[in-house]
């Protein structure tokens, strides 16, 4: 690495104490990059890379409640989209993506030394053979590949597992239930998956996207409804693969609504 060469750089996390032991770690172990600044959230995100134009940005993936690290990226116009990305995040789920559009590097939270180092070393090589450019070109496929995969399949959604992150499609879906201290999924195809994290996601956007919303808890993919089935407290309706839901009376006239009954 020519430490002579200044590589300058943006941290945007929404953790504080990440941020901080980031700029800790580059301060101590890289001391040729040159923080330009550190953000907490998408707004000022925008606004700096806008203002500094950096060779590189350390991006968190996960930034409630504004979104995603994919979602700042989407957000910036892709003329000024001219700088490599190393993805940081506690979701090891996210590394394939990254990877794979060889947005530069993919760290896991806690971040390593030796990890770090040769991040960075990735970043002075792109820099010195002037291939930001690049770069900023294979994140702009990432982007559009995800865009094209979730137009395709719908929404896409996070899920929490001990060892990361699960990421699968609305369409596969056949119903949840989300209340504040846990979600319980139910596949199409049998499968069942249940967490003590509630579902990171807009309801609305699984309202907007074909699931609807059969009591206060109960969200179903309206694809997978066969029958309803009336009873004097609601309601249910039967799935496809067999499963019922309950379908609470302030709810029925809106799922009578969708499903054009």
């Amino acid at each position: 690495m020519d430490d002579t060469e200044e590589l300058r750089v943006l941290i945007v996390d929404d953790e504080e104490h990440s941020r901080l032991a980031l700029v800790s770690l580059l301060r101590e172990f890289c001391p040729s990059v040159h923080i330009e600044a550190t953000v907490s959230n998408i707004t000022d995100a925008r606004r700096a890379i806008l203002q500094y134009a950096p060779d590189a940005v350390f991006l968190d993936v996960e930034m409630p409640p504004e979104g995603t690290g994919f979602d700042l990226l989407e957000s910036i116009h892709p003329s000024f989209l001219r700088f490599a990305v190393v993805f940081i995040t506690g979701h090891r789920e996210y590394a394939f993506q990254a990877l794979r559009a060889n947005a530069v590097d993919f760290l896991p939270k806690p971040v390593d030394i030796d990890d770090l180092q040769k991040a960075v070393a990735k970043l002075y090589e792109y820099k010195r053979s002037k291939r930001l450019e690049e770069a900023g070109r294979n994140v702009r496929n990432l982007l559009k590949s995800m865009a094209a995969q979730q137009q395709a399949k719908g929404v896409r959604l996070l899920l929490p597992t001990p060892d990361g992150m699960r990421i699968v499609h609305s369409e596969e879906v056949a119903f949840l239930t989300i209340t504040p201290h846990r979600t319980d999924i139910q596949f199409a195809n049998g499968e069942s998956f249940s967490s003590g994290v509630p579902l990171k996601i807009d309801t609305h956007e699984l309202l907007d996207n074909g699931f609807v919303r059969t009591s206060i808890e109960h969200f179903v993919n309206s694809s997978y409804i066969q029958s309803y089935i009336e009873k004097k407290d609601g309601g249910k309706v039967v799935l496809k693969n067999g499963h019922t839901v309950v379908v609470a009376p302030f709810y029925k006239d809106g799922l009578f609504d969708q499903l054009k009954i």
